[in-house]
């Protein structure tokens, strides 16, 4: 960069004042992203401080058997994220009192596991790679905002799907994924997560 009415002390400083102006804006853009994921289910209306849960990453394990923990949280984030942080949504879904279990072999891909998730936002089911059977139960939480016709104590539909029966997989980019289906009892309003 070059300045035309700077001195040449000036100009000598300019790569650092650049370098100076990349890392303000860089850490302006880190709190900015920290602190919308933070409020957004705050700020948006839904009657809890409960952020929906994401995955900014879906690699472990790389290799070897996933375990229960890493299916509860790809599990939770799949449901829960979503476009929950979008200025348009007006439902975030939550996940409550998971439990799941993971089969202690795997086995290989077939095409119903292929179909399951071509229906779940993975992208393509890796037929090359092992799927673990999974089971478990969970409580669901459908909200949506609180207006005057919805108060905070009634905005969210809750569920609970116990004996449920699904698989953990990855897709082609090696992201793992883990779902679950079954019995489902009756949606009753209810309040948010906290």
């Amino acid at each position: 960069m070059l300045c035309h009415v700077c001195t040449s002390d000036q100009q000598k400083n300019i790569p650092f004042m650049n370098l100076k102006l990349i890392f303000r804006v860089a850490g302006l853009t880190a709190f900015a992203l920290s602190t919308t994921t933070n409020l957004a289910a705050q700020d948006l209306g839904y009657g809890t401080s409960r952020v929906p849960q994401s995955c900014p990453s879906r690699s472990e394990p790389q290799t070897g058997a996933i375990t229960a923990r890493q299916a509860e949280k790809y599990f939770t984030c799949h449901v829960e994220d979503g476009e929950a942080f979008s200025e348009n949504s007006y439902k975030i879904s939550f996940v409550t009192d998971l439990k799941i279990q993971v089969a202690s072999k795997p086995r290989r891909a077939t095409i119903g596991d292929v179909s399951r998730a071509a229906n779940s936002r993975s992208l393509a089911l890796d037929m090359e790679r092992p799927v673990y059977d999974i089971r478990g139960s969970y409580n669901s939480y459908f909200c949506g905002r609180t207006t005057a016709a919805v108060q905070e104590k009634r905005n969210c539909l809750s569920t609970n799907f116990p004996n449920q029966q699904g698989i953990c997989f990855q897709n082609s980019f090696k992201d793992w994924f883990c779902l679950l289906s079954g019995p489902q009892n009756i949606s009753r309003e209810s309040p948010p997560p906290q």
